[in-house]
């Protein structure tokens, strides 16, 4: 699938290019549209089925991949058991809440090698010691996937803090929470 992504990408690169200069040769009077027609009408005409073709087959493609939901399996006794990624990046995000220093997480799921690593960007509170923190997260994480999932195959678990919220961060969260309460 790489080399199928990296060959259409080049390929659209190389045509864009080619359009755009034809298109600048045409505007400046360099070539005639007769003169670019006149001896290559076959030529063309297998340049536009070969487009053509190359278009259905990326739609076709397009519309397979996003029927395959990427997911984590593993074996019980009973069968095989499959958790959707975004099911595992709902889960993290909602043990990121029970760390109060945690403002807000952005979990992703990434498929490694030897097995998945999950990467989440933090919003903490300011005045944390953030190695505690990060640390205190990480190991949260690992235990309540294992335990609670049954996912043993986390190679890594990389935290990333985007952001450290103010005063003002705070005031307005707790002026949402006390409206949604209020709903």
């Amino acid at each position: 699938m790489r080399v199928y992504n990296g060959f259409m990408l080049f390929l659209a690169t190389v045509v864009f290019i080619t359009l755009g200069v034809l298109l600048i040769l045409l505007s400046l009077d360099v070539i005639t549209v007769d003169a670019l027609v006149k001896d290559h009408s076959f030529k063309i005409l297998i340049g536009g089925i070969s487009f053509a073709l190359l278009g259905i087959a990326e739609i076709i493609i397009a519309v397979q991949s996003l029927n395959k939901m990427p997911v984590v399996a593993f074996s019980n006794p009973l069968g095989e058991v499959r958790v959707a990624y975004d099911a595992l990046e709902g889960y993290v995000k909602s043990l990121s809440t029970e760390i109060h220093e945690i403002k807000d997480a952005k979990p992703q799921v990434v498929a490694g090698r030897d097995g998945i690593e999950i990467h989440v960007r933090l919003v903490v509170e300011r005045d944390v010691n953030l190695p505690e923190l990060t640390s205190k997260f990480q190991d949260l994480v690992s235990r309540y996937v294992k335990d609670v999932m049954g996912i043993d195959s986390i190679t890594a678990i990389k935290v990333y803090v985007q952001r450290i919220a103010t005063r003002k961060d705070r005031s307005i969260q707790e002026e949402n929470f006390s409206r949604e309460e209020n709903a």
